[in-house]
């Protein structure tokens, strides 16, 4: 009886939690405001991009966006495990820095993939506005083979 009544008490001193809870719990939330933030800037530079007449801020804003926030929040949530496997040494987050690292290469390819299929569509889009003569099937295999060499 007496031990349940110190872990009741221990619940008010704080004593129950361990303080790398603490710690991870200020990392995600860390991560999620910086996550809402840079939604916001690119919602924004966005916003400005789609006022210019050059193709290339909005291919690459709009490739950019969703690999950069899912990146911040990819290694924050990986910066989370880390230091819940730093203090219980539990075998499962020995490869938190490889899959870090992985997530960043898988991250950059995919918003390098995007920029160039992006920046396809607005090429063709431009052309077409302005009722230029082109090729479409010379635009996409240029663009196809940019995005095999990424």
């Amino acid at each position: 009886m007496q031990n349940y009544l110190d872990q009741f008490m221990s619940l008010f001193t704080g004593q129950i939690i361990d303080p790398w809870v603490y710690e991870v719990f200020i990392v995600v939330l860390l991560v999620l405001i910086a996550s809402f933030i840079a939604r916001r800037i690119f919602t924004n530079l966005a916003r400005k991009a789609g006022k210019t007449v050059n193709p290339w801020d909005d291919a690459l804003i709009l490739s950019f966006r969703r690999p950069i926030v899912y990146s911040i929040m990819g290694v924050g949530i990986l910066h989370a495990a880390y230091i819940v496997g730093e203090r219980t040494e539990a075998v499962i987050f020995s490869s938190v820095s490889e899959m870090r690292e992985v997530l960043i290469i898988t991250m950059l390819a995919w918003a390098l993939t995007s920029f160039v299929k992006n920046y396809e569509e607005a090429i063709v889009r431009e052309k077409m506005k302005h009722n230029e003569t082109f090729d479409r099937t010379s635009i996409h295999a240029v663009a196809k083979l940019v995005r095999t060499a990424l």
